[in-house]
């Protein structure tokens, strides 16, 4: 009799067990589709960030070449300037993608380039205040915010700040 009790109560475990291991089982495979579902949303997010950061990039560009062509930008500020609108696409994609700061993300994007980080540095602390409060943030909005003034007309280029000096 004693030995069907303890069968008995080893039956109910076992079905117990069971019961727990399908449950586990059925959660599992929620999280799965759930974590399919997330990546899903995740990639397309992204596909859609990158394509609205490259017409960006493409706009500044094209301001750029417009403070160019009036003759409000040349030399080393239009190379810094330029070096900086041409690796906006990098700089957004590395701060999404790994969490980055501009800061890093922009060594990352001089690596094999003629600039420094210093020389970046040098060209934004001879800009005007509304390029160099965004920038000093080092963050992603910051630097989409300095990109837009600089080329939206705040831009303090070489010869206006000689002639602030001089005045």
């Amino acid at each position: 009799m004693l030995v069907f009790g303890i069968i008995g109560i080893l039956v109910l475990v076992l079905i117990f067990l069971v019961l727990r291991l399908q449950n586990a089982n059925r959660e599992v495979q929620k999280l799965k589709f759930s974590l399919r579902s997330l990546q899903n949303q995740t990639r397309y997010t992204l596909g859609a960030l990158l394509t609205m950061s490259k017409q960006l990039q493409y706009n500044y560009k094209l301001k750029l070449d417009g403070l160019r062509h009036h003759g409000l930008l040349h030399g080393d500020d239009l190379l810094a300037a330029q070096f900086l609108i041409d690796n906006f696409v990098v700089v957004v994609t590395q701060c999404c993608e790994r969490n980055a700061s501009v800061e890093e993300a922009l060594k990352k994007a001089l690596e094999g380039s003629p600039f420094s980080m210093a020389r970046i540095q040098q060209f934004v602390a001879s800009q005007a205040v509304e390029v160099r409060v965004p920038w000093s943030k080092n963050n992603l909005e910051g630097f989409m915010s300095a990109c837009n003034n600089m080329v939206s007309g705040k831009l303090k280029t070489q010869s206006s700040a000689e002639e602030q000096t001089s005045s």
